[in-house]
């Protein structure tokens, strides 16, 4: 069985970056050091060096919320959650 949860990939994409904002404050560290960390090397080596919101977001979008990453093909046991409403979520 799977479970598809419909959402505007730009509001997932926002989400996330806020979600991993808020996760590398509790660890002490800002987006810009995480981003310039050895496990972003290829981040880096594909996006650029300079941390911006703009490239990870742009990062993300590639390697997270890529609608090939996330296709779930039409099956008798597919339900579907609808989640854009962002302020309540």
């Amino acid at each position: 069985m799977f479970v598809e949860v419909r959402c505007d990939n730009e509001a997932l994409v926002h989400r996330f970056l806020k979600r991993n904002r808020g996760f590398m404050e509790g660890i002490g560290m800002t987006m810009e050091e995480g981003w310039a960390s050895d496990v972003n090397k290829e981040a880096r080596e594909e996006f650029g060096e300079v941390y911006s919101d703009e490239v990870y977001m742009n990062w993300s979008r590639k390697y997270f919320y890529n609608p090939s990453m996330v296709n779930i093909k039409n099956s008798k046991n597919l339900y579907v959650v609808g989640n854009d409403d962002i302020p309540n979520n």
